[in-house]
């Protein structure tokens, strides 16, 4: 299962050690034994046999050889379902039948279908992707914490944050041990992070899991938050949620505008009719103003301008100098 994973990865490229670390972090996660290299080459050699027939590409990448499944082979398929576990699913799209029409669970529920009715049995191609990073440290917490939110647990954390620039210099941060109490598990860019308070703290701080190296219960009373966790996010993109919104005036170029109408920036996203040109859109964002916004209107390029606040335009425009010394 682990190296199928790896092989359906386009965009990393594994040598035998990479495959090897990948394999072995897997394993002790799931309290197996470790493998050697031996080993590993050994079972990539078996998986090109039958019944899994894999092809694998085996790319030069200077003095190593890089691997992964061929552009025409979907992956191995390691699933059977019991007769027991295809009636748990028909059972849970029978419950998911009660929000037909809401799109969310569409999908759901057709994937559901088509395994129970054995439309994917016996085929093996790739009908369907997900977004999924078999590399993401901090995920083996992620049970762990959800069990302490639902319990309302205090936990003792070890967290490394993430180093910061210091006068032209890069800081590393030392490993600390918070006290906090756990509210909320939020996914955002193929990462996890934990919405916590931390003791002594007054707000609200998100957490990323792999960057929190042990959990452990604390026995302390549990602090309360009166937050809405369906609502908290609603302020901003990604997961630095502040209370103070900002009016955010964009200038899209018309060539870029149908992709952002479709899949729009927030759900405050806004035509404001009276400013457009023959040559561009304007748009307002009603957010608050975080990084996570800054990376977002960096990856659009040249085709978004910042007009208001000055704030942000101004922080935008610094980011793009740096950029263009460091292209020079």
């Amino acid at each position: 299962m682990l190296l199928d994973q790896c092989m359906r990865n386009r965009h990393r490229n594994y040598t035998i050690d990479d495959l090897v670390d990948v394999c072995n972090r897997g394993l002790e996660k799931k309290g197996y034994k470790t493998i050697s290299k031996r080993t590993l080459q050994n079972d990539l050699n078996e998986m090109e046999l039958s019944p899994y027939c894999a092809r694998f590409d085996k790319i030069k990448d200077g003095h190593k050889t890089v691997y992964r499944y061929s552009e025409t082979y979907p992956g191995i398929n390691l699933f059977e379902f019991s007769d027991d576990e295809k009636l748990r699913i028909d059972s849970a799209i029978k419950v998911l039948e009660r929000f037909d029409g809401t799109p969310q669970y569409d999908w759901v529920r057709f994937c559901l279908q088509q395994i129970v009715s054995n439309e994917f049995m016996g085929d093996n191609r790739l009908l369907i992707s997900f977004q999924n990073n078999p590399d993401l440290y901090g995920i083996e917490h992620f049970e762990t914490l959800l069990k302490a939110i639902a319990n309302k647990q205090p936990l003792k954390v070890s967290y490394t944050p993430f180093p910061y620039m210091k006068d032209g210099e890069v800081v590393v941060r030392e490993t600390e041990t918070y006290n906090l109490h756990p509210y909320h598990l939020k996914q955002y860019n193929n990462r996890w992070f934990l919405i916590a308070q931390v003791e002594g703290k007054p707000y609200i701080g998100n957490y990323p899991l792999d960057r929190i190296e042990t959990v452990a219960p604390l026995h302390k009373k549990f602090i309360e938050t009166d937050i809405d966790f369906d609502e908290y996010f609603d302020n901003g993109i990604g997961v630095s949620i502040n209370d103070t919104i900002e009016s955010v005036l964009l200038k899209v170029d018309k060539l870029r505008y149908p992709y952002i109408k479709s899949k729009p920036l927030h759900w405050t996203q806004t035509e404001i009719k009276e400013m457009e040109t023959s040559t561009h859109v304007v748009i307002r964002l009603k957010v608050c103003l975080n990084n996570e916004l800054d990376a977002t209107l960096l990856s659009y390029s040249n085709d978004i301008e910042v007009l208001k606040p000055m704030e942000l335009r101004s922080k935008i425009a610094d980011r793009v100098k740096k950029m263009s010394e460091i292209y020079k």
